[in-house]
């Protein structure tokens, strides 16, 4: 086994990984290379975890083949889950001023992208707020 995988005579105990263009390709493909390099990790020992800019759901596929047993952190670190989806950590905003937020955001003529704890929905001006496209892992 190569010494620096070895839990006995590394410091390295964890590794945390990006999802897009680290995990998987632009295609958003999981690579087999990824997968085999996760396996040695557990393999030696060491703890590995995800983090991105995705909800939780959006990395739910990642899961079973990486083998994940450690949180994921969706929304850059705003919502942290077990790898069975309940949260354990949530930073969100209060409802009043995410209502008010998207009121000034739709008062300005932008696209919504709305985050909860687990989705993300997006809006544009055009459309109302409860026919917004729900991204759903």
């Amino acid at each position: 086994m190569n010494s620096e995988l070895n839990p006995q005579t590394s410091q390295v105990r964890l590794v945390i990984a990006d999802v897009d263009g680290t995990l998987v390709t632009q295609d958003k493909v999981l690579t087999a290379r990824a997968t085999e390099a996760v396996t040695k990790l557990h393999d030696a020992g060491i703890l590995f975890g995800i983090t991105s800019g995705r909800p939780p759901k959006g990395m739910k596929m990642l899961i079973a083949p990486l083998q994940l047993t450690e949180p994921l952190a969706g929304f850059n670190g705003g919502v942290v889950v077990n790898p069975d989806l309940v949260p354990l950590s949530k930073h969100l905003l209060p409802a009043d001023v995410a209502a008010e937020t998207v009121q000034l955001i739709v008062q300005q003529g932008l696209d919504i992208f709305l985050y909860s704890d687990l989705d993300w929905f997006s809006c544009t001006v055009a459309t109302v707020l409860p026919r917004c496209h729900s991204s759903k892992g």
